[in-house]
C-alpha cells in the first residue's frame, strides 16, 4: 500500500476587476497503519471470578507504522463490553493513545479484568488514525466463570460469523443488563449473608443440532487461569472432564471423541489451567445404506423421508477451583439431535 496520495486543489484569487483560478497538483503523505494480530481478533482467555476484580490477565497488541512519517492513534470503543457497568471496564488498554514513529511500532497492553461471571465479554474498538482509507478495528473477547473448569459452545472465533456478532450492538445486551443489576426486578437472589451475589455463568444444558449432512459438532472444555493471577496464582487440582453417552433407542448412532482419543461411547481427560480449551467432538454416524428397498422394489418416491432422533450425553467437570459452598462436581447434559433417513 502506497503512502503517497495525489492531491488536487484549486486556488481562486478575486479582485474588483479580475478573477484568477489556479489548479494545484501535488503529492501528499498518508500514514500506513497495520496491527498485529492481523485481523484484530485478540482472545484474552478465561479468568476465575474474584470479588473486587482482583484477578486479571494481559496480552499485547502491536500497532505498526509502515510509512516513514509519524502516526498518531487513539483506541476508541465502538461497542463496549458493558454499557451499564460503573467502574473499571473489563478491557483496558495501555496506552490508549500515542504516536508511532516512522517505520516503527507501538506495543499496547490489553488487560482483561472481569468484574463478574459472564460466558463471554466482547468489545469492539476503532484504531482511530487520521487519513486512513479504511477503518481498522480490534475485537477483544474473554470469559469469566465461578468454577475454574468450564464448558461452553464452540464458536468460530476467526470467521465472518464471529465478526458479524461483534457488529450487532444488541448482542447479549439484555442478559448483560439484568445480570449487572444489584437490586430490582431480574436481579439475582441475595446470598445467605444478605450480600448481592452474581449469577453463575456455567451452563448445565447444551443442545447440539446436526443439520442434514452434518456429522460433527464440538464443545469447548477448559480451565481458567488459577485464582490469584497474576500476582499470586494458587495451586489447584487438575481439571478433568468425563462425557458418557446414555444408552437409548438411537444412541448407537452417536459417539464422543476427545483430543488424542478415538471416537467411542465416552471420553475422559484433563485440561491445563490457562491453556486454550480442548475441543470435545460429538459424532453422528447414521447408517450408510439409506435406500428404501422392499424385496426387489425400491421406493424412490419416499427418498429423503425420515425422522429427527435424539440422544443424551452426561457430562461431569471436576477439579480446579470450586466456589465455597458449591458442589465439587459440575453435572451437565448434552442433547444431540440429528435427522435419520428411514421410515
Amino acid at each position: 500500500m502506497s503512502n503517497l496520495e495525489a492531491i488536487l486543489l484549486t486556488l481562486r484569487l478575486y479582485s474588483q476587476k479580475t478573477r484568477v483560478q489556479v489548479h494545484l497538483k501535488g503529492k501528499g503523505v498518508r500514514p500506513v497503519l497495520k496491527i498485529n494480530p492481523e485481523g484484530g481478533i485478540l482472545h484474552l482467555g478465561s479468568v476465575v471470578y474474584s470479588p473486587g476484580a482482583t484477578d486479571y490477565v494481559t496480552k499485547e497488541l502491536t500497532i505498526l507504522n509502515e510509512s516513514p512519517f509519524e502516526l498518531n492513534f487513539a483506541m476508541e470503543s465502538v461497542i463496549p463490553a458493558e454499557q451499564n457497568h460503573v467502574g473499571v471496564p473489563p478491557f483496558t488498554l495501555t496506552p490508549a493513545t500515542g504516536t508511532v514513529k516512522g517505520h516503527g511500532e507501538k506495543k499496547v497492553t490489553v488487560t482483561f479484568r472481569p468484574h463478574r461471571p459472564l460466558e463471554i465479554f466482547k468489545e469492539k474498538l476503532l484504531v482511530n488514525v487520521p487519513n486512513q482509507k479504511e477503518n481498522t478495528y480490534v475485537y477483544l473477547y474473554g470469559h469469566c466463570f465461578m468454577y475454574q473448569a468450564f464448558a461452553m459452545y464452540d464458536r468460530d472465533k476467526t470467521g465472518a460469523e464471529f465478526l458479524r456478532a461483534f457488529a450487532r450492538d444488541d448482542i447479549d445486551r439484555s442478559e448483560s443488563f439484568v445480570d449487572s443489576l444489584a437490586i430490582g426486578t431480574g436481579a439475582p437472589p441475595l446470598a445467605e449473608s444478605g450480600q448481592f451475589q452474581f449469577s453463575s455463568s456455567q451452563r448445565k444444558h447444551f443442545l447440539l443440532n446436526f443439520e442434514r449432512g452434518e456429522t460433527q459438532k464440538t464443545l469447548l472444555v477448559g480451565a481458567s487461569v488459577a485464582p490469584g493471577t497474576p500476582k499470586a496464582p494458587q495451586q489447584t487440582p487438575a481439571c478433568t472432564y468425563d462425557f458418557q453417552i446414555v444408552p437409548s433407542e438411537f444412541s448407537e448412532y452417536f459417539f464422543v471423541e476427545a483430543p488424542g482419543q478415538q471416537k467411542s461411547k465416552g471420553a475422559k481427560g484433563t485440561v491445563p489451567a490457562g491453556a486454550p480449551p480442548s475441543k470435545i467432538g460429538f459424532v453422528y454416524n447414521p447408517p450408510s445404506d439409506t435406500s428404501l428397498n422392499f424385496g426387489d422394489m425400491t421406493l424412490t418416491i419416499l427418498e429423503g423421508i425420515g425422522q429427527w432422533i435424539t440422544c443424551t450425553v452426561k457430562g461431569t467437570l471436576t477439579g480446579g477451583f470450586v466456589p465455597p459452598g458449591e458442589p465439587p462436581a459440575q453435572e451437565m447434559t448434552v442433547e444431540l439431535k440429528a435427522y435419520l433417513q428411514q421410515i
